[in-house]
């Protein structure tokens, strides 16, 4: 089985590891740590978000979240349906816990057929 080495932490960081793995072995704690970390979901916070009606109206929308900076643009001749999504959408965005990135994807997709995903750096 592969090996994994961690190196150059320093002694206060060391002890204070050592206190929160007792009675566990450093190996046996920091294992359980790193694997409890895969599970987690990962949120994305800069990402954007683009959706794009069909003809004849081509309605548009971009949602930008850059960290807790949050913006959007969206056309002025959006149906009532198109409106709503988008409103649900800035509110998954908004909160952005787990899986409201894919939420604010999928209320999209009920006003716009094309709906398309961009993480930013």
């Amino acid at each position: 089985m592969p090996d994994l080495v961690v190196r150059d932490f320093s002694q206060e960081e060391l002890d204070a590891m050592k206190q929160m793995a007792y009675p566990q072995s450093m190996q046996v704690w920091s294992k359980s740590v790193l694997l409890e970390a895969l599970k987690s979901p990962k949120v994305e916070q800069c990402y954007m978000l683009k959706g794009f009606s069909a003809l004849p109206d081509m309605a548009s929308v971009v949602i930008r979240r850059l960290g807790s900076d949050i913006s959007h643009c969206a056309s002025v001749d959006m149906t009532q349906a198109q409106q709503e999504s988008l409103k649900l959408a800035l509110q998954f965005v908004k909160s952005n816990g787990p899986s409201d990135r894919e939420s604010a994807i999928s209320a999209l997709k009920q006003g716009f057929e094309h709906v398309f995903e961009t993480i930013l750096p």
